[in-house]
């Protein structure tokens, strides 16, 4: 059950970051400036997922997923507190292309974790809990991450990643 609530806590980090920080961007692009930047803090996440799950891929072939999927989690760590203390748009961009590469070795990492500690007949109710927790994001993280922007900051959004994060981690390890 640990591992369970431990694997769901980090896909629920990462779906609540990608979900919420749509919402809080505008506010951090009027913040930080540098407006012809915006989007790339949506493309400086996505490249380095795709070349981190690729490079993940390997490395759960050869030293296993545990390794990849915590430094997934360390780097994904990373970069969410790089943006979290971002004084400009380029250190923000530069945290967000942490983040993705970060996010791609959790993601495929997780899989693999899925597919070798659960038993088949439990693998499809686990990528169901995946499914749920990246929709509870989809439904909750705007308003959340609108409601944290418009009491704290918009850089509260970022720190509000970090708990999940850090409680996934706990519970996988």
């Amino acid at each position: 059950r640990g591992l369970t609530v431990g694997l769901l806590l980090c896909v629920l980090a990462v779906a609540f970051e990608t979900q919420a920080v749509l919402t809080a961007m505008p506010a951090a692009a009027a913040d930080l400036g540098d407006l012809h930047l915006y989007a790339w803090a949506f493309t400086a996440v996505m490249i380095p997922q795709l070349v981190a799950i690729a490079y993940a891929g390997r490395l759960c072939d050869t030293v296993g997923p545990a390794r990849p999927a915590l430094a997934g989690l360390a780097v994904f760590a990373i970069g969410v507190v790089i943006c979290a203390l971002a004084p400009s748009m380029l250190v923000l961009l530069a945290g967000r292309f942490v983040q993705g590469l970060g996010g791609g070795g959790i993601n495929l990492s997780l899989m693999v974790v899925t597919g070798q500690a659960f038993p088949p007949e439990e693998r499809a109710r686990v990528m169901t809990w995946y499914s749920a927790c990246w929709m509870l994001p989809s439904f909750l993280g705007p308003a959340v991450a609108a409601w944290l922007t418009e009491q704290l900051s918009w850089h509260a959004v970022f720190w509000a990643v970090l708990p999940f994060v850090v409680l996934g981690a706990a519970f996988v390890t």
